[in-house]
């Protein structure tokens, strides 16, 4: 029987294809002569694969399966070809995992570096270096003397929030204090109008 290593696919799914052409033992051949052509190819391109053995040990083992010995000359050799192939890249000794011998090193840590950035848009051109340094200072004394003033507003605040509710508690108690005196008064007040009525009596 003739036998074709590349079939196209386009052929063999084509409706107008003949079925009686498909089953026949020419065609079989041709189907497996394409297919070892293919595993082939495959197993050079996974060749260095760590996991080599386990994509085509299944494949070596269906090939000790097929019934080589009704088969042509060319597809005996073929077929061979790609069993020694498989065995070859099975035999490629694999490097067990293992835990590294030593701790990888850290990762450097950088401290950030603060520069005070100085607005220097004001300083004149071609001024000099004692000029440019005294310049420097005043716009270091005027941010500071800010944040004191903002500091000591906030403080003042604070304390008049606290003398305020001071305040305000000590005439809550003048005036507890104020009222119970009134009282009493009024209670005397009406204990001596009543005396002086039993005895005007």
């Amino acid at each position: 029987e003739k036998i074709q290593t590349q079939l196209k696919m386009s052929e063999v799914l084509t409706t107008n294809m003949d079925r009686d052409a498909l089953n026949n033992d020419g065609f079989r051949l041709s189907v497996i002569s394409s297919t070892v052509v293919l595993l082939e190819q495959f197993s050079a391109v996974y060749d260095n694969y760590p996991s080599y053995q386990e994509i085509f040990s299944p494949i070596k083992c269906q090939c000790g399966k097929l019934p080589v010995s009704n088969y042509p000359e060319s597809l005996q050799k073929q077929i061979q070809r790609l069993v020694n192939n498989i065995t070859d890249g099975m035999e490629t000794k694999r490097k067990p995992l293992l835990m590294q011998k030593k701790k990888p090193p850290p990762l450097k840590m950088f401290e950030p570096k603060i520069e005070e950035v100085f607005d220097d848009r004001k300083k004149r051109k071609g001024g000099s270096k004692e000029i440019n340094e005294k310049q420097k200072l005043v716009h270091k004394y005027k941010k500071e003397m800010k944040g004191a003033i903002r500091e000591i507003r906030k403080d003042s605040y604070m304390i008049a929030q606290v003398q305020f509710q001071e305040q305000k508690e000590k005439d809550d108690e003048r005036k507890r204090k104020g009222g119970s005196k009134q009282i009493n008064e009024k209670q005397k007040l009406v204990h001596k109008y009543k005396k002086e009525m039993k005895g005007s009596h």
